[in-house]
């Protein structure tokens, strides 16, 4: 049977706690390969007034440093530690094309 070594791997977060099984599995994975581990969160950007929010947070650099904020907080949370990432990135664009083209960009063998 032939082998596949991992390199890289991706794991997309929508950054809710249903995600942070996705970034441990993600860890274990890259842990046990020593593959390179990448973090990618998409949204579209929605302008709308969201009530409730702070007015900051409702404008682009808003969504985006809350975004990033949540994303570190997240990894910090679900992966152990003195596991590195290679990458965390915030990606304004649909979802699943974000994701494929984060993992060409990363050259993931794994997503």
């Amino acid at each position: 049977m032939d082998t596949i070594e991992l390199r890289s791997i991706l794991a997309a977060t929508d950054l809710t706690t249903a995600s942070d099984e996705v970034l441990r599995a993600a860890g274990a994975v890259a842990a046990a390969t020593g593959a390179a581990l990448h973090v990618v969160h998409a949204f579209d950007l929605d302008l709308s007034p969201h009530p409730g929010r702070a007015a900051e947070a409702a404008t682009f650099q808003g969504r985006i440093a809350e975004a990033e904020s949540r994303l570190a907080l997240q990894v910090t949370r679900t992966l152990p530690a003195g596991l590195a990432v290679e990458t965390r990135a915030v990606v304004i664009y649909v979802a699943h094309r974000a994701i494929l083209d984060r993992a060409a960009d990363v050259g993931a063998d794994l997503v």
